[in-house]
């Protein structure tokens, strides 16, 4: 059990330093945009289904 856990906090660990990274060199910011606009996309479909 002790091992489950430490195994999830490493690996939650690296996932969070990976994203950290790749967000301050700007691999994501594709990724980011896409989601902002499929965001923004559906609040102006919400209110013009209104």
């Amino acid at each position: 059990m002790t091992e489950l856990l430490i195994l999830t906090v490493i690996i939650s660990s690296l996932f969070s330093f990976g994203y950290y990274l790749g967000k301050q060199v700007g691999r994501t910011a594709h990724i980011r945009d896409d989601l902002r606009r499929a965001r923004e996309e559906n609040i102006v479909a919400r209110i013009q289904n209104q």
